[in-house]
Parts: C-alpha cells; structure tokens; sequence
C-alpha cells in the first residue's frame, strides 16, 4: 500500500511538474522541429541550396582559422544578439505571443541546416566538427534563448491580458523588473556559451581542415 501510495505521488508530482513547465517543453519540441525541418531541407534540396550553404560554412571555417580567443568570443557573443533582442522586444509587445515561438523554430532551422549539411557532405568527419565545435555552444545558448522565449511569451501574454481587461488599474512595473532581471541572467548564460565557443574552437579547430 505504501508503494503504490509513493508512485501515485511520484506521478502526481511529475504531472505537476510538466504543467508547471509546459512553456518550456513546448519550446523544446519548437526547436527540435526547427532541426528536423533544417535536416530534411538539406536532404531534400537542389544543388543551389547546398551550395548556398557550403559557401556559408567555408566562410565561417575560414574566418574562425587562426583566430584569437577574444574574436572568436565577439564574434560568438553578437552573433547570439539578433535572437535576443528579437526575443526580449516580442515580450514587451502585446502581439508578441503569437510570434516568440519563431525565434526559437529559426533557431533549430539554422542548426539543423549546417548539422544536416556537415553529415550529408562530410560523413564522420562532419559528425565530429559537429560534436566537438558546434554541439557544446549550442545547447548552451539554445538552454538560455529557450528561457528567454519562455519569459517573452509570458510577459506578452501578461500584457495581452491587461490590454484586455477592463480593469485600469492593471500594474505590471514590477513583473516588468523581474523580467529585466531574468533577461540579464540569461546575458550571462549567453557570455558563458560564447566562452564555451571560444574555448573548443581554440583546442580543436586546428584538427579539422575541409
């Protein structure tokens, strides 16, 4: 009796826990389908597309080879920044909760673009310099857009809410503030995956050569 008390409650606590984060799971599977749908582009495109893609790639090779840590950290860090500010001013428009959802689809695309290209193209190979140079970096900034999503639809929907109430006397300045401050963690998870980047492009670019 006991035991079956104990996993009623464990299951309890699980349904609990999944609807208190269904935001955040529905982010999750947005960006799984930004991969999915970025995979099967690359494997199901024309010779234009690929190229467009390889070109992209090259220069990216190209520009990352023999650079210093601190430019692979600028350039990593502000390459973050289109997704977060897209992401923050979403979440302070009263229409931003029908679109924040994009930004992390977007997200997924790009990634499942190049992965899917580096597999198709370079096999194993590609499979490593996605492992070790790209993975690390992406799930780490990937954990903090999702986060950023998650706060952006919520303060929207907040906002959505009010402009729909009759009520006058709706006061969001201090939700405003926990969302501010929310956002500056998510700088520095950001900062830290622009670290990340900048340290295995520094220990294992120089092994790959394509």
């Amino acid at each position: 009796m006991k035991r079956t008390n104990l996993m009623i409650l464990g299951r309890s606590n699980l349904v609990f826990s999944l609807y208190q984060n269904y935001r955040l799971l529905i982010f999750c599977f947005t960006f799984i389908l930004g991969l999915l749908i970025g995979s099967l582009v690359v494997k199901n495109s024309d010779s234009t597309v690929n190229n467009l893609i390889s070109e992209t790639f090259n220069t990216y090779i190209s520009n990352r080879t023999g650079q210093t840590f601190f430019k692979t950290f600028f350039y990593s860090f502000t390459s973050l920044l289109p997704y977060l500010i897209a992401a923050y001013f979403l979440g302070v428009s009263i229409v931003g909760v029908f679109f924040v959802p994009f930004v992390v689809l977007i997200r997924g695309l790009g990634i499942g673009l190049i992965s899917g290209f580096l597999y198709s193209v370079h096999s194993l190979k590609g499979i490593a310099f996605t492992v070790l140079l790209i993975a690390p970096y992406c799930l780490v900034s990937t954990f903090g857009l999702i986060l950023a999503c998650r706060e952006s639809f919520g303060f929207s929907l907040m906002l959505l809410k009010a402009a729909s109430s009759k009520s006058s006397s709706v006061n969001l300045h201090d939700d405003y503030k926990l969302y501010c401050i929310r956002y500056l963690v998510i700088v520095v998870i950001f900062i830290f995956s622009a670290f990340l980047d900048s340290v295995m492009s520094l220990a294992f670019m120089r092994f790959f050569n394509f």
